[in-house]
């Protein structure tokens, strides 16, 4: 299918059904007529043209800057994800860790809801095409320097708004985003964690799902309306950007949508690429994290820490999606499948010259790739390898604050530098980082090419254990007591000690054999992928090639979707129901589900989730999934397990974006001791 997509492409045909991509309507105009032809019922422009005042896009916000969220009522209400609140979130909920689990949270008034320092989220003011005016400069100052001009000017004319000029169709065109930022941002409500991370990591990736995996918040202004830090002064945001609920019922292949902020996703991944992450990067990661997992299984105590139980989900949940990627891509082989499409692009083009420029593009691509996957390993080893070492990332901050000073004794004798370094010691396990060390060398022996391993380690490969115990029972480093009294008496002779010394090997011998290289090449490449996308972006229409995600606005369209693999078939949707056979059959709750007070009284076929074929990546999570009337009909929360790969090669027969049904929240909210001020304020 994908093959045919291309070709279709090359010859100018126009085609209208669900694609991949992310998509920006003041650039991709034309990409109307395919929405209307979709099944889109209101006028699109309503929906995407962010300058008209009404504008439904202008409810999406960027929810703490790796999220999404929606505004849903004119007093600044807002939804995303239960898993795109964070602990520093949750720990603010009072007696949080005895209600969270089986209550959640549930405000029963505005006095009731809870400010959060440090949470903020972006509404989107403007979006206009910027191209010419950074196009103009570009012979005399390089492009970085001509955007940060440019902001310059807008700030100077406005202060209340964050600018961002983005370079999109590989730098072909420019365009700006305003935003204005507001940071009192207060938690209405979560529910239970049992359900809304039903099934835990165990589940991620995976459908069928019922995960009720959404969180309310409000943004709060002065009494001007202006955005303003926390004061018990401020009131609610008061709002005509915001979506409408839909609950009506639909059916497959209904049109949907997803409106949000991903960070992930390019157009025309290169096969080479593919290969590398899918069969190297990737493989090598997981590798790494299944150890630093199993270190941290192995030297915890019935209560593992607060750090590192949140270090081990995060883990998990990446083992468990690059080995569904892995899996995948080994299944469907799509470094294949790209490497086809590459050459048909470069064969079908009518012109011999864009031929030829399509095809040197490519071989330099295919060269520049094969020279970084020489890099790649090491690259692993350092990011997820040494960084993983607790003890290694305080002594490389001791170094810093030594160099910084110059061993200076009145600068380096002050308890500043102390509290930073005993909040960095508290993290630290000796026997985990002795545990993850002597397996993290193993495979550095077994996974690394020799002219990248340091000196010390080729010294010591045949006596691990004893290299360990040396390094892990430094003198200096093994008590923060010890540390302390060294840099109060005579922090030079530091730099003397064991781990000292390997940590600055290690650190020197990045600084001379990859730091140098392999930016170089990196940057090499981009500019080659732009080059090449800019040729694409230059010989079709405009609707039929995607900008790559960076943060800033994009939709995504299609339809819900059921789907099947050769393993299994699956509907489109899951019910209540479905939620207690399937809970009957795994015990994810470790209780009757119908036991807990919140779910009491919720019909068996309440929707709780659904899928649909848009093309989402990271960032997504909170993201507004619209129907053909623009209601808000779910908050987008996954993939399903052949989808992980979907930021490098997105196919639409088999990848699905996973959303929790707007139906099952407003039951849960139903259920809350809230439902009465919340219910009155979204009119259910």
């Amino acid at each position: 299918m994908k093959k045919i997509i291309i070709l279709l492409l090359l010859f100018q045909i126009k085609i209208c059904f669900a694609d991949e991509g992310m998509w920006l309507a003041q650039i991709n105009q034309s990409i109307y007529q395919k929405l209307i032809e979709l099944g889109l019922e209101i006028d699109p422009d309503l929906l995407l043209n962010i300058k008209d005042p009404n504008c439904l896009s202008r409810s999406v916000v960027s929810f703490n800057g790796s999220c999404s969220g929606v505004i849903v009522s004119q007093k600044g209400l807002l939804m995303t994800n239960y898993h795109c609140c964070s602990p520093q979130i949750l720990d603010k909920i009072p007696n949080h860790k005895e209600i969270l689990e089986k209550q959640g949270y549930w405000a029963a008034n505005k006095s009731e809801e809870i400010p959060i320092p440090n949470l903020f989220v972006k509404t989107l003011e403007n979006i206009e095409e910027v191209t010419e005016d950074i196009i103009k400069g570009k012979n005399d100052f390089d492009v970085e320097t001509i955007i940060q001009e440019y902001i310059f000017e807008r700030k100077s004319e406005c202060d209340l708004y964050d600018y961002q000029v983005k370079p999109v169709l590989g730098g072909t065109r420019y365009v700006m985003y305003t935003y204005r930022i507001y940071r009192d941002i207060r938690l209405v409500c979560v529910p239970p964690s049992l359900i809304g991370r039903y099934g835990g990591e165990e589940t991620n990736w995976q459908w069928p799902r019922f995960s009720a995996d959404f969180a309310m918040f409000r943004i709060y202004t002065n009494v001007e309306g202006e955005a303003t830090e926390y004061s018990k002064a401020n009131i609610p945001f008061s709002t005509s950007n915001f979506l409408p609920l839909g609950f009506q019922a639909y059916q497959e292949n209904d049109f949907s949508m997803v409106l949000g902020y991903p960070g992930a996703g390019s157009p025309y991944q290169m096969s080479s690429f593919i290969e590398l992450m899918a069969q190297e990067s990737y493989p090598l990661r997981k590798k790494l994290y299944e150890l630093k997992i199993k270190t941290i299984e192995e030297n915890s105590t019935i209560d593992m820490s607060a750090h590192n139980a949140l270090l081990r989900r995060g883990l998990l949940n990446k083992v468990k999606m690059w080995r569904e990627l892995i899996a995948e891509n080994t299944k469907e082989k799509y470094v294949a499948l790209r490497f086809e499409e590459e050459k048909q692009i470069s064969d079908k083009v009518s012109s011999n010259e864009i031929r030829d420029t399509i095809r040197k593009l490519q071989n330099k691509m295919y060269k520049n790739y094969e020279e970084m996957e020489v890099y790649s390993n090491s690259y692993d080893f350092y990011r997820e390898g040494f960084q993983f070492i607790q003890l290694y990332r305080l002594v490389k901050q001791v170094s810093s604050i030594l160099k910084s000073t110059k061993y200076n004794y009145s600068i380096l004798n002050n308890e500043d530098v102390f509290k930073k370094l005993k909040k960095l010691y508290n993290k630290i396990h000796i026997q985990e980082d002795k545990d993850f060390f002597l397996g993290f060398m193993r495979l550095y022996k077994l996974k690394l090419n020799k002219e990248f391993q340091i000196q010390s380690f080729r010294h010591n490969q045949d006596q691990l254990e004893l290299w360990c115990d040396d390094l892990f029972q430094d003198k200096v480093f093994c008590s923060f007591g010890n540390l302390k009294q060294a840099i109060q008496t005579k922090p030079e002779e530091i730099q003397t000690s064991p781990m000292f010394l390997f940590v600055e090997e290690v650190e020197e011998f990045y600084a001379k054999k990859v730091w140098p290289f392999l930016p170089v090449i990196s940057q090499r490449v981009n500019k080659l992928k732009d080059e090449y996308i800019s040729v694409l972006a230059s010989n079709l229409k405009e609707d039929q090639v995607w900008l790559g995600a960076d943060k800033n606005f994009r939709f995504s369209y299609g339809k819900i979707k059921s789907y099947s693999t050769d393993e299994m078939k699956a509907g489109f949707r899951t019910t209540y129901k479905d939620l207690l056979k399937y809970e009957n059959e795994k015990h994810y709750l470790g209780s009757e589900i119908k036991n807990l007070p919140i779910l009491a009284g919720i019909n068996k076929k309440t929707p709780v989730c659904f899928i649909a074929n848009c093309h989402t990546a990271t960032g997504n999570s909170g993201s507004p999934v619209i129907n053909a009337k623009g209601q808000l009909i779910g908050l987008n929360f996954d993939r399903n397990q052949q989808g992980t790969i979907s930021d490098l090669y997105y196919d639409i027969n088999r990848f699905r974006n996973i959303v929790v049904d707007i139906r099952y929240i407003i039951n849960l909210l139903q259920n809350s001791n809230s439902n009465t001020y919340l219910k009155k304020e979204l009119n259910i």
